[in-house]
């Protein structure tokens, strides 16, 4: 996992908001297009897969980043959803907003 973020870390580009060659964020690990439009957000990785395994949620992404943070995006009885860790509460979801905001697709 160590040689894993070492060799993520050194695609990133943009200091402001890094991301790596391939749009994936630094935080996050996501890409545009593997966030719906519609997000559920839990504080902790146990409640994200108890969500993403209820009857009626298929999972089309799930994506782990080096941090910790745990994305599934898929559809809910029909509906596009996805449902995100935001791990330890107020000052993650600051950054939290902005990186899932450019994520999303429509």
């Amino acid at each position: 996992m160590a040689a894993q973020q070492e060799e993520y870390k050194s695609d990133l580009v943009g200091a402001t908001f890094p991301v790596d060659g391939e749009g994936r964020t630094y935080h996050l690990f996501v890409k545009p297009g593997d966030v719906n439009n519609r997000v559920v957000t839990c504080g902790d990785v146990g409640r994200v897969m108890r969500f993403a395994g209820l009857p009626g949620f298929k999972k089309t992404v799930e994506v782990t980043s080096p941090r910790g943070f745990v994305t599934i995006s898929g559809d809910f009885e029909g509906v596009p959803i996805t449902i995100v860790s935001s791990l330890m509460g107020f000052p993650n979801l600051g950054m939290w907003v902005c990186v899932v905001a450019v994520s999303v697709s429509y």
